[in-house]
Protein backbone atom coordinates (compact mmCIF):
# COMPACT_ATOMS: atom_id res chain seq x y z
CA UNK A 1 0.00 0.00 0.00
CA UNK A 2 1.87 3.25 -0.50
CA UNK A 3 1.95 5.82 1.95
CA UNK A 4 -0.14 9.15 1.96
CA UNK A 5 -0.07 12.09 3.47
CA UNK A 6 -2.44 11.03 6.51
CA UNK A 7 -0.75 7.47 6.73
CA UNK A 8 0.40 7.28 10.32
CA UNK A 9 4.16 6.14 10.06
CA UNK A 10 4.00 2.93 12.88
CA UNK A 11 0.42 1.47 14.42
CA UNK A 12 -0.27 -1.40 16.62
CA UNK A 13 -3.84 -2.57 16.32
CA UNK A 14 -4.89 -4.87 19.36
CA UNK A 15 -1.55 -6.28 19.67
CA UNK A 16 -1.71 -9.19 22.54
CA UNK A 17 1.69 -11.31 23.62
CA UNK A 18 1.50 -14.50 26.11
CA UNK A 19 4.42 -15.48 27.27
CA UNK A 20 4.53 -19.27 28.48
CA UNK A 21 6.88 -20.98 31.28
CA UNK A 22 6.20 -24.57 31.33
CA UNK A 23 2.90 -24.58 32.07
CA UNK A 24 2.18 -21.17 33.35
CA UNK A 25 0.42 -18.36 30.89
CA UNK A 26 1.72 -15.10 31.38
CA UNK A 27 0.18 -12.36 29.13
CA UNK A 28 1.73 -9.32 28.77
CA UNK A 29 0.02 -7.29 26.31
CA UNK A 30 -3.66 -7.31 26.31
CA UNK A 31 -4.67 -5.84 22.92
CA UNK A 32 -2.81 -2.47 22.53
CA UNK A 33 -3.77 0.06 20.18
CA UNK A 34 -1.13 2.67 19.31
CA UNK A 35 -0.78 4.88 16.40
CA UNK A 36 2.71 7.23 15.93
CA UNK A 37 2.77 9.80 13.54
CA UNK A 38 6.28 10.98 11.41
CA UNK A 39 8.65 13.29 13.20
CA UNK A 40 6.50 12.56 16.55
CA UNK A 41 9.03 11.65 19.89
CA UNK A 42 6.72 9.74 21.97
CA UNK A 43 7.81 8.22 25.21
CA UNK A 44 5.71 4.97 26.99
CA UNK A 45 5.86 4.58 30.91
CA UNK A 46 4.84 1.93 33.12
CA UNK A 47 5.59 -0.17 35.71
CA UNK A 48 8.16 -2.98 35.39
CA UNK A 49 6.21 -5.80 34.19
CA UNK A 50 3.67 -3.42 32.09
CA UNK A 51 4.66 -4.92 28.77
CA UNK A 52 6.97 -1.28 27.57
CA UNK A 53 9.98 -3.64 26.68
CA UNK A 54 7.58 -5.86 24.87
CA UNK A 55 5.53 -3.36 22.72
CA UNK A 56 8.52 -1.93 21.44
CA UNK A 57 10.39 -5.01 20.36
CA UNK A 58 6.89 -6.41 18.56
CA UNK A 59 6.96 -2.57 16.69
CA UNK A 60 10.42 -3.35 15.62
CA UNK A 61 9.92 -6.76 14.57
CA UNK A 62 12.50 -8.36 17.34
CA UNK A 63 9.36 -10.27 18.19
CA UNK A 64 6.21 -11.09 17.20
CA UNK A 65 2.67 -11.43 18.64
CA UNK A 66 0.07 -13.82 18.76
CA UNK A 67 -2.68 -11.70 17.86
CA UNK A 68 -3.08 -8.21 15.88
CA UNK A 69 -1.45 -6.29 13.42
CA UNK A 70 1.99 -3.65 13.14
CA UNK A 71 1.57 -1.22 10.36
CA UNK A 72 4.78 0.59 9.10
CA UNK A 73 4.11 3.35 6.41
CA UNK A 74 0.99 1.52 5.31
CA UNK A 75 2.17 -1.65 4.92
CA UNK A 76 1.83 -4.51 7.60
CA UNK A 77 4.81 -6.28 9.05
CA UNK A 78 4.01 -8.34 11.51
CA UNK A 79 3.40 -11.34 9.25
CA UNK A 80 6.47 -11.00 7.32
CA UNK A 81 9.03 -13.58 6.42
CA UNK A 82 12.14 -14.13 8.18
CA UNK A 83 14.34 -12.17 5.64
CA UNK A 84 11.85 -9.22 5.36
CA UNK A 85 12.06 -8.37 8.90
CA UNK A 86 16.22 -9.27 8.36
CA UNK A 87 15.74 -6.17 6.03
CA UNK A 88 13.48 -4.02 8.20
CA UNK A 89 15.55 -4.23 11.49
CA UNK A 90 18.55 -3.42 9.48
CA UNK A 91 17.37 -0.58 7.37
CA UNK A 92 13.87 0.29 8.66
CA UNK A 93 14.43 0.47 12.48
CA UNK A 94 17.40 1.66 14.36
CA UNK A 95 17.66 0.38 17.93
CA UNK A 96 19.17 1.58 21.39
CA UNK A 97 19.48 -0.74 24.55
CA UNK A 98 20.04 -0.01 27.79
CA UNK A 99 23.45 -2.25 27.67
CA UNK A 100 24.65 -0.65 24.42
CA UNK A 101 25.57 -4.21 22.58
CA UNK A 102 28.72 -2.91 21.02
CA UNK A 103 30.76 -5.17 19.43
CA UNK A 104 33.90 -5.38 21.74
CA UNK A 105 36.53 -6.48 19.55
CA UNK A 106 35.41 -3.96 17.29
CA UNK A 107 36.37 -0.04 17.09
CA UNK A 108 33.68 2.74 17.82
CA UNK A 109 33.89 3.37 13.96
CA UNK A 110 33.47 -0.05 13.11
CA UNK A 111 30.87 -1.16 15.06
CA UNK A 112 28.51 2.05 13.80
CA UNK A 113 29.61 0.61 10.30
CA UNK A 114 28.77 -3.07 11.01
CA UNK A 115 25.30 -2.38 10.17
CA UNK A 116 25.71 -1.03 6.75
CA UNK A 117 28.26 -4.01 5.91
CA UNK A 118 25.55 -6.45 6.38
CA UNK A 119 23.36 -4.42 4.19
CA UNK A 120 25.85 -4.60 1.57
CA UNK A 121 26.73 -7.79 -0.24
CA UNK A 122 31.02 -8.72 0.12
CA UNK A 123 31.23 -8.01 -3.71
CA UNK A 124 30.24 -4.65 -3.82
CA UNK A 125 31.43 -3.31 -0.03
CA UNK A 126 34.55 -2.51 -1.94
CA UNK A 127 32.98 -0.04 -3.67
CA UNK A 128 31.14 1.45 -1.33
CA UNK A 129 33.39 1.40 2.02
CA UNK A 130 34.92 5.10 1.52
CA UNK A 131 31.38 6.40 1.54
CA UNK A 132 30.20 4.34 4.13
CA UNK A 133 33.40 5.53 6.37
CA UNK A 134 32.61 8.83 5.47
CA UNK A 135 29.21 8.43 6.93
CA UNK A 136 30.19 6.75 9.59
CA UNK A 137 32.79 9.79 10.99
CA UNK A 138 29.93 12.17 10.85
CA UNK A 139 27.68 10.30 12.53
CA UNK A 140 30.00 10.08 15.30
CA UNK A 141 30.96 13.87 15.00
CA UNK A 142 27.48 14.10 15.15
CA UNK A 143 26.91 12.29 18.73
CA UNK A 144 30.00 14.08 20.19
CA UNK A 145 32.42 11.32 19.49
CA UNK A 146 34.85 12.66 16.70
CA UNK A 147 38.06 12.09 18.64
CA UNK A 148 37.05 8.27 19.84
CA UNK A 149 36.74 6.62 16.42
CA UNK A 150 39.51 4.10 16.94
CA UNK A 151 38.44 3.41 20.74
CA UNK A 152 36.87 0.31 21.32
CA UNK A 153 33.92 -0.01 24.01
CA UNK A 154 35.97 -1.14 26.86
CA UNK A 155 38.22 2.17 26.23
CA UNK A 156 34.71 3.94 26.51
CA UNK A 157 32.45 5.68 29.49
CA UNK A 158 28.47 4.34 29.49
CA UNK A 159 27.96 8.01 28.15
CA UNK A 160 30.32 7.04 25.08
CA UNK A 161 29.34 3.84 24.47
CA UNK A 162 25.44 4.84 24.53
CA UNK A 163 26.51 7.43 21.64
CA UNK A 164 28.32 5.08 19.50
CA UNK A 165 25.18 2.55 19.96
CA UNK A 166 22.84 5.64 18.70
CA UNK A 167 25.26 6.69 15.56
CA UNK A 168 24.98 2.97 14.86
CA UNK A 169 21.27 2.67 14.76
CA UNK A 170 21.41 6.06 12.77
CA UNK A 171 23.58 5.13 10.01
CA UNK A 172 21.21 3.60 7.35
CA UNK A 173 18.99 6.70 7.81
CA UNK A 174 15.97 4.84 9.88
CA UNK A 175 12.58 5.31 9.37
CA UNK A 176 11.99 4.84 13.20
CA UNK A 177 14.39 5.23 16.26
CA UNK A 178 13.31 2.65 19.00
CA UNK A 179 15.16 3.32 22.22
CA UNK A 180 14.38 0.82 25.08
CA UNK A 181 15.28 2.46 28.38
CA UNK A 182 18.41 4.42 26.71
CA UNK A 183 19.60 6.08 29.67
CA UNK A 184 18.90 3.43 32.65
CA UNK A 185 22.45 2.47 32.77
CA UNK A 186 23.99 5.63 32.60
CA UNK A 187 24.13 8.61 35.73
CA UNK A 188 22.70 11.65 36.05
CA UNK A 189 25.18 13.77 33.52
CA UNK A 190 25.53 11.29 30.79
CA UNK A 191 21.70 10.62 30.71
CA UNK A 192 20.80 14.72 30.57
CA UNK A 193 23.38 14.54 27.51
CA UNK A 194 21.59 11.48 25.99
CA UNK A 195 18.68 12.79 26.47
CA UNK A 196 19.49 16.00 24.85
CA UNK A 197 20.55 14.47 22.47
CA UNK A 198 17.49 12.49 20.99
CA UNK A 199 15.35 15.69 21.25
CA UNK A 200 17.77 17.48 19.33
CA UNK A 201 17.95 14.36 16.69
CA UNK A 202 14.15 14.76 16.60
CA UNK A 203 13.74 18.35 16.75
CA UNK A 204 16.35 19.09 14.09
CA UNK A 205 15.92 16.32 11.63
CA UNK A 206 12.77 15.45 12.37
CA UNK A 207 13.21 11.32 13.19
CA UNK A 208 10.35 10.00 14.87
CA UNK A 209 11.90 8.27 18.04
CA UNK A 210 9.43 6.20 20.68
CA UNK A 211 11.77 5.65 23.80
CA UNK A 212 10.50 3.36 27.19
CA UNK A 213 11.45 4.54 30.05
CA UNK A 214 11.00 4.48 33.71
CA UNK A 215 11.91 8.07 34.31
CA UNK A 216 8.69 10.37 34.24
CA UNK A 217 10.92 13.82 34.01
CA UNK A 218 12.52 12.43 30.84
CA UNK A 219 9.02 11.61 29.59
CA UNK A 220 7.88 14.68 30.18
CA UNK A 221 10.57 16.14 27.42
CA UNK A 222 9.06 14.27 24.69
CA UNK A 223 6.29 15.04 22.45
CA UNK A 224 3.63 12.63 23.89
CA UNK A 225 3.33 10.16 26.79
CA UNK A 226 1.72 6.77 26.91
CA UNK A 227 0.94 4.73 29.65
CA UNK A 228 0.93 1.15 29.85
CA UNK A 229 -0.85 -0.44 32.85
CA UNK A 230 -1.04 -4.45 33.02
CA UNK A 231 -0.76 -5.01 29.55
CA UNK A 232 -3.28 -2.10 28.76
CA UNK A 233 -2.73 2.07 27.31
CA UNK A 234 -4.13 3.56 30.28
CA UNK A 235 -5.66 6.72 30.19
CA UNK A 236 -7.45 7.11 33.14
CA UNK A 237 -4.33 7.86 35.93
CA UNK A 238 -3.06 11.22 35.07
CA UNK A 239 0.72 11.93 34.95
CA UNK A 240 1.37 14.59 37.01
CA UNK A 241 2.34 17.99 35.05
CA UNK A 242 0.82 16.82 31.29
CA UNK A 243 -1.98 17.64 29.65
CA UNK A 244 -4.39 14.71 29.05
CA UNK A 245 -5.14 14.46 25.15
CA UNK A 246 -6.61 11.52 22.79
CA UNK A 247 -3.85 8.63 22.80
CA UNK A 248 -1.87 9.79 25.68
CA UNK A 249 -0.22 13.03 27.38
CA UNK A 250 1.26 15.87 26.07
CA UNK A 251 3.20 18.77 27.90
CA UNK A 252 0.80 22.10 28.22
CA UNK A 253 2.57 25.01 25.41
CA UNK A 254 4.85 27.11 27.56
CA UNK A 255 5.98 24.67 29.93
CA UNK A 256 9.45 23.97 30.98
CA UNK A 257 10.83 21.42 28.29
CA UNK A 258 14.44 20.96 29.92
CA UNK A 259 15.79 17.76 31.12
CA UNK A 260 16.30 16.96 34.73
CA UNK A 261 16.79 13.49 35.48
CA UNK A 262 16.25 11.54 38.93
CA UNK A 263 19.54 9.69 39.68
CA UNK A 264 17.34 7.33 41.50
CA UNK A 265 15.58 6.34 38.47
CA UNK A 266 18.81 5.48 36.52
CA UNK A 267 19.91 3.76 39.79
CA UNK A 268 16.32 2.03 40.31
CA UNK A 269 16.59 0.45 36.37
CA UNK A 270 20.01 -0.20 36.45
CA UNK A 271 19.65 -2.93 38.87
CA UNK A 272 17.46 -4.69 36.86
CA UNK A 273 14.15 -3.46 36.78
CA UNK A 274 12.79 -2.88 32.75
CA UNK A 275 16.07 -3.85 31.39
CA UNK A 276 16.09 -5.18 28.15
CA UNK A 277 18.77 -7.67 27.33
CA UNK A 278 17.80 -9.62 23.97
CA UNK A 279 19.47 -12.71 23.79
CA UNK A 280 20.43 -12.83 20.21
CA UNK A 281 22.16 -9.75 19.58
CA UNK A 282 22.17 -10.25 15.97
CA UNK A 283 17.88 -9.71 15.35
CA UNK A 284 19.13 -5.78 14.69
CA UNK A 285 21.09 -6.13 12.52
CA UNK A 286 24.66 -6.12 14.53
CA UNK A 287 25.59 -9.68 15.32
CA UNK A 288 25.64 -11.42 11.92
CA UNK A 289 24.99 -11.82 8.13
CA UNK A 290 21.72 -12.83 6.78
CA UNK A 291 21.62 -15.70 4.33
CA UNK A 292 21.07 -14.26 1.31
Amino acid sequence: MPTTINTPVLQARQVRKTYMRGAIATEVLKGVDLTVEAGEFLSVVGASGSGKSTLLHLLGTLDQADAGEVWLDGERIDQAGARRRDKLRNKSFGFIFQFYHLLPELSALENVLAPLYIASSIWAWPFRRADAIQRARALLERVGLGHRLDHRPCELSGGEMQRAAIARALINNPRVLLADEPTGNLDEDAGADIARLLRALNTEEGLTIIMVTHNLEMARTTDRVVRLTHGRVDLSSPIVGLKSVGGGYHLPHGEDQSVHLDRRDALFVSNGAGSSNPGRPEVFGVGHLPQR
